[in-house]
């Protein structure tokens, strides 16, 4: 692909030795100038593309153009620095944007989906009018606080002799060369396959999805009917000269399909119907019953705390899927729309700054050497305060708007009575058990 040729490319020009003469046919790496307008720009830029990547997948596809400067004087490292972490902070601030942005989101959509049907109004635009102006937010914040920590308000000089990033990016751009017809191909059915999800059942208007029967189309099945044109379509301009490749094969599918992640997210959903059907979420909300009694502002700020500070040292995948259930419990006793504090669990398991083992993005940047576990935690105690307190405004804010947080809705009440129902039964089991 056009991303692994750009990261293959832009590697061994890192790795080399500078002592080594540069072979006349190779271009001079621009070096880059400091600025903050690189800074923002590249923040901006990898957090845009986040929005509908895989953090580990953006993280290492953006990675080799942050390491093209080779003067690592004092000045230079500390730039360096401020610019390599901010690709794992902005792909996990990016992730949230929209449902499929991360897995956290897909298993919160698919757990409300699974629980209270399409009556919450939860769908792919409503996630991206209310997490959208989180996530710029965040990004504004997260260039602050890195600008503040590693270069204060110190006044960097411009050397005659650097030249703007806008050149390292232009230099591995000219190395692309133009388009081609399967890369147009794959654009369309990308950007076709969002808008299906956008108008799957938009709310405001009569969606696509609305002509068809509930048990029958679901977000997942213009995933798989774009899958499928990727076998069918032809990975050259079709003519009558006989059949072409097709755009993929299922060979090449097999060996690069993430399979683990398919399979934790499948364990995750069969831990989270584990947790809910045997009542474990009910019998620990029991125990949180001292937070039904607070405001609604101070349980979301304890859930969005608790939630971020827990998945510094675990998955956030396993975290939201041992959370959700015990959450929306809470929500329940507290008489509380379960949106408003699942969301507020969702969004915040990504906010995973400080330790490297918290995303594989951060493994990933950790990886290369350049950054120390202090410099995460120290800048990444700050990430989290800021990302927490900009998730508890808009789950008091804006998102009252998009989702009505105000009131305790109908669906939820429906629900209400199988959770007490699945409660009772729970005890009831356990106490004929403890008998016999």
């Amino acid at each position: 692909t056009s991303q692994e040729k750009t990261a293959t490319d832009a590697t061994p020009e890192h790795h080399s030795n500078d002592s080594q003469p540069t072979p006349p046919s190779t271009p001079k790496e621009p070096e880059v100038k400091k600025s903050s307008d690189r800074k923002s720009a590249t923040t901006a830029a990898k957090t845009s593309v986040k929005v509908n990547l895989a953090n580990d997948q953006t993280t290492t596809t953006c990675n080799p153009i942050k390491l093209t400067p080779t003067a690592l004087n004092r000045e230079e490292l500390i730039i360096c620095k401020m610019m390599i972490i901010s690709t794992c902070y902005a792909s996990s601030i990016g992730g949230i944007g929209t449902i499929t942005g991360t897995p956290p989101n897909i298993i919160v959509f698919g757990f409300v989906e699974k629980t209270y049907g399409k009556e919450t109004g939860l769908t792919y635009l409503s996630w991206i009018l209310f997490a959208l102006p989180i996530v710029v937010l965040n990004t504004i914040f997260c260039w602050m606080v890195l600008w503040i920590y590693f270069l204060g308000f110190m006044s960097y000089s411009k050397n005659s002799g650097q030249s703007s990033v806008t050149d390292v990016i232009r230099h591995h751009y000219d190395k692309l060369g133009k388009m081609k017809y399967q890369e147009w191909t794959v654009a369309g059915l990308f950007f076709g396959l969002v808008l299906l999800w956008i108008f799957h059942s938009p709310q405001f208007m009569p969606g696509w999805a609305d002509f068809f029967p509930a048990k029958y189309v679901s977000g997942a099945t213009p995933a798989i009917f774009a899958g499928f044109l990727l076998f069918a379509l032809p990975k050259e301009m079709p003519d009558c000269r006989g059949s072409k490749e097709a755009l993929m094969s299922w060979k090449w599918m097999q060996s690069k399909l993430p399979w683990d992640m398919i399979l934790l997210m499948g364990g995750g959903f069969a831990m989270a119907d584990g947790v809910e059907k045997s009542g474990l979420s009910v019998q620990i909300g029991n125990y949180l019953n001292y937070l039904v009694d607070m405001k609604a502002f101070l349980i979301c700020s304890v859930v969005v705390i608790t939630a971020s500070l827990t998945t510094e040292f675990t998955n956030n995948s396993a975290i939201v899927t041992i959370f959700t259930p015990i959450v929306n419990a809470l929500a329940q006793q507290a008489k509380l729309n379960p949106l408003y504090l699942i969301l507020s669990c969702g969004l915040s398991v990504s906010y995973a700054f400080m330790l490297p083992v918290g995303t594989p993005a951060n493994a990933i940047v950790f990886g290369l050497g350049l950054i120390t576990v202090l410099d995460m935690i120290k800048v990444g105690f700050f990430m989290n305060i800021v990302t927490a307190v900009i998730t508890i405004i808009a789950m008091n804010t804006w998102s009252w708007l998009i989702f009505g947080f105000g009131n305790f809705p109908d669906w939820a009440s429906k629900n209400a009575t199988d959770v007490v129902v699945s409660d009772k039964l729970v005890h009831t089991t356990l106490v004929s058990n403890s008998s016999f």
